[in-house]
C-alpha cells in the first residue's frame, strides 16, 4: 500500500528533479528527503505536507490519501488575475496557462530554447 513517503518520491519523479533540488526548494536537507524514501513509515509533518503542496502545486488530497490527481489544476481565476494585472492578450494567456502545466523538464527545455533565440 502506498503511503505519503512513497507519494513524495512519486512527486520528485513526476517533476523530473533530483532529491537535492526538491529538498532545496523546501528548505530542508537532502538527507531528510532521502530518509523518507528509505523509511516509508517515516511521516512528514503537516507543515511539510502543506509546503510540498504549495511549492509544487500538489493536491493535498492526493498527497495525504492517494485519491485524485497528483497536481492541482491551476485555477482560471489565477490566470485571469495575471491577465488583468499584466494586460495579457489571449495568446499571452494561453502561453502562461500552458507553461504552468508543464513539468520541470518541459519547462527547462522551453527555457533552453528561448535562450537560443535570445542569442
Amino acid at each position: 500500500m502506498e503511503n505519503i513517503s512513497d507519494r513524495i518520491i512519486e512527486i520528485i519523479k513526476a517533476l523530473g528533479v533530483n532529491k537535492s533540488e526538491f529538498a532545496r526548494r523546501l528548505n530542508v536537507t537532502p538527507s531528510y528527503i532521502s530518509k523518507l524514501g528509505k523509511e516509508p513509515e517515516r511521516m512528514p509533518s503537516e507543515r511539510m505536507i502543506i509546503d510540498i503542496c504549495r511549492t509544487f502545486n500538489v493536491s493535498y488530497e492526493w498527497l495525504t490519501t492517494g485519491q485524485g490527481e497528483i497536481f492541482s489544476e491551476v485555477t482560471d481565476s489565477a490566470i485571469d488575475a495575471l491577465t488583468k494585472a499584466y494586460n495579457l492578450d489571449d495568446i499571452d494567456k494561453e502561453i502562461v496557462s500552458t507553461y504552468v502545466k508543464m513539468n520541470q523538464q518541459e519547462r527547462q527545455a522551453l527555457k533552453n530554447f528561448i535562450k537560443t533565440l535570445i542569442k
